[in-house]
C-alpha cells in the first residue's frame, strides 16, 4: 500500500492509503508512457582484434534484447584499446571494434541510422597503465542504449 495526499472537504490535506490497483487505475496511462531508462553495457575483446571474449559474446545478447525491447532507441558504441602498440594503430582498432558491433546489430535487424560507432583508441583507459602494458579491461566497447 502507498500513501497519497488528499484534500478533505474542509480544505486540509491528509494522507490516505492507496493500493497498487488504485495507482494503476489512476495513473496507468502516464506510467505506460514513461520512457525506458538508459542502460550502459561494457563488452571486452580479445587481444589485438575486434572479436569479443566468450563472456562478452553472451552479454552481447543482452544488449541486443535491451535495444529490441524499446519502441524507440538510440545507441552509442564507443571503442577503446589498451596501450599496446602505436597510438594511430589503436585509434583504428578501437573504431574497428565499435564498427564491428554496429554491423552485427544492423545484421540482426536494427536501424543503422540509430546506431553511432566511434573510437577513442587508448586515450580513455578504464585502468590507467604505462605505455606498452597489456590490460584486458581496457580492450572494450562501452555501449549506451537510450
Amino acid at each position: 500500500s502507498r500513501t497519497a495526499a488528499h484534500r478533505n472537504p474542509g480544505g486540509a490535506t491528509e494522507a490516505v492509503a492507496v493500493s497498487e490497483a488504485d495507482v494503476r487505475e489512476l495513473f496507468g496511462t502516464a506510467l505506460a508512457a514513461r520512457p525506458i531508462p538508459p542502460r550502459k553495457f561494457r563488452l571486452y575483446f580479445t587481444f589485438d582484434s575486434d572479436l569479443l571474449t566468450p563472456e562478452s559474446q553472451a552479454e552481447f545478447r543482452a544488449v541486443f534484447e535491451d535495444i529490441r525491447a524499446r519502441p524507440h532507441y538510440d545507441v552509442e558504441v564507443i571503442g577503446h584499446t589498451d596501450r599496446m602498440g602505436p597510438d594511430d594503430y589503436n585509434a583504428r582498432l578501437s573504431l574497428d571494434r565499435a564498427r564491428a558491433l554496429r554491423r552485427t546489430l544492423i545484421q540482426r535487424g536494427l536501424d543503422g541510422d540509430r546506431i553511432i560507432a566511434t573510437g577513442r583508441g587508448e586515450v580513455d583507459p578504464l585502468v590507467p597503465t604505462a605505455d606498452n602494458v597489456e590490460e584486458p579491461r581496457n580492450r572494450r566497447v562501452e555501449i549506451t542504449v537510450r
